[in-house]
């Protein structure tokens, strides 16, 4: 196998540095939340609150935006 030249070697180093920086920012943008929608008053499921870390609005009220 060859050895990598330093373009893909800096390639990888950069997608891992920004895969990390991705990764801190949305652990870190992490708010409190409404369990229910504040527009229409339907539960919003854990899962979409923990995708979006943390909403107030269902899937239904933000289409509609």
């Amino acid at each position: 196998m060859k050895p990598s030249c330093p373009i893909d070697q800096a390639t990888d180093l950069e997608t891992l540095q920004r895969d990390h920086a991705i990764a801190h920012q949305l652990a870190s943008s992490k708010r409190p939340y409404s369990p229910n929608c504040l527009e229409c008053g339907v539960f919003i499921p854990v899962e979409r609150q923990n995708i979006l870390g943390g909403t107030d609005i269902c899937v239904d009220c933000a289409g509609m935006k």
